[in-house]
């Protein structure tokens, strides 16, 4: 009636590597890469506008990936925070606007992330 089950030692725990993992998104490695006192300049893409109602099937998926990765970019710099108050603890993570900072390119729209403890 009952099975016998062995107990394994010393195996191997596999990451998550599933698409949509944070363990595999290019902002969490760069978080767990950043020391204190660095700091991380993310750009805004270009805004894609409204799409027209002529476009084909082909233009309406192109204009939506653009839309999905304009969203993206302004959303990174959030997120970048959000990886490094999980890694590192509350407050670790600073965010300011490219424009309130002096000696930046401020035609660019984008932000600064420093970790800062």
């Amino acid at each position: 009636m009952f099975t016998e089950y062995k107990i394994e030692k010393n195996i191997p725990i596999i990451k998550d590597s599933r698409k949509g993992s944070k363990l595999t998104n290019p902002l969490y490695l760069i978080a767990k890469k950043m020391k204190v006192g660095d700091s991380v300049k993310l750009i805004a893409l270009d805004d894609p506008g409204e799409a027209p109602e002529d476009y084909t099937l082909e233009q309406q998926l192109e204009f939506r990936q653009k839309t999905y990765d304009y969203e993206n970019s302004l959303n990174a710099p959030n997120n970048l925070r959000r990886y490094l108050n999980d890694l590192y603890g509350k407050g670790s993570g600073a965010i300011r606007s490219l424009c309130n900072i002096p000696n930046e390119n401020t035609n660019q729209r984008g932000a600064r992330v420093w970790r800062i403890k």
